[in-house]
């Protein structure tokens, strides 16, 4: 699977995603600090699906119509441990549910998930 991850996760996650095999490019290594609209825009423009911690991008796509390929928010405080943990907790919840990312506006935590569809492009 193709993801961009949002700066406001980290590096662990990235590592981890990357070692399972995925293509994924991170905010924080090459364009920290870019405006939640150009992360967006990129995710778009490369055909990825866009992990964050920030339900702003929720905002950006539903009330100012903003284009998504499928955004993925993950609540990371429902999640206990190290962040080395953490970040094998969240492995584990991306790897069962990533067949109904893209479309979607998903939110998960360590034991529940919402979904929505996003509109049309």
């Amino acid at each position: 699977m193709r993801y961009l991850v949002d700066e406001c996760l980290g590096h662990s996650i990235v590592r981890n995603l990357r070692e399972a095999g995925h293509d994924v490019k991170w905010v924080g290594e090459s364009s920290g600090g870019i405006p939640d609209e150009m992360v967006l825009a990129w995710s778009v423009d490369e055909n990825r699906i866009l992990l964050t911690q920030d339900f702003d991008f929720g905002e950006l796509i539903f009330g100012r119509g903003y284009h998504a390929i499928g955004v993925v928010i993950i609540q990371i405080a429902d999640f206990s441990g190290s962040w080395e943990e953490i970040a094998a907790a969240t492995m584990k919840r991306l790897a069962d549910l990533q067949q109904g990312f893209a479309g979607h506006l998903t939110v998960f935590g360590r034991d529940r998930v919402k979904s929505r569809s996003l509109p049309a492009l």
